[in-house]
């Protein structure tokens, strides 16, 4: 496996590795195979079905992150809640607050705790 750094491509002796880098850093083809890829790459840029499906996609993306991101904040911060208020230290305010619960949470934590 090689590895290469783009700017250094004037080094390379293997052409077709040499045009394939010019193409990375200038966006130019400068052979049969990096023009055919320069033409691909922009036709991708001006095809509305695969922007649509980038930005769809992405949006996925982020709901999917901030869904995942809740589902672990909460379950830690619950974990964490109940821990605190079977330590009594703190008010349900404060657990709230601490933890980025909302007080109704918090209450509903409390109440499983004293059934038990």
């Amino acid at each position: 496996m090689d590895f290469f750094i783009a700017k250094n491509s004037d080094k390379i002796l293997n052409e077709e590795q040499k045009a394939f880098l010019q193409l990375i850093i200038n966006n130019k083809g400068t052979d049969s195979f990096t023009k055919q890829i320069e033409k691909l790459a922009e036709d991708a840029k001006h095809n509305l079905q695969w922007k649509r499906q980038y930005m769809e996609w992405e949006r996925q993306r982020v709901y999917d992150f901030e869904a995942g991101r809740e589902k672990g904040i909460s379950q830690h911060a619950i974990e964490s809640a109940t821990n605190l208020l079977k330590m009594n230290v703190l008010t349900v305010d404060q657990i709230a607050q601490a933890e980025g619960l909302p007080i109704e949470k918090v209450l509903e934590l409390q109440k499983e705790i004293q059934k038990n």
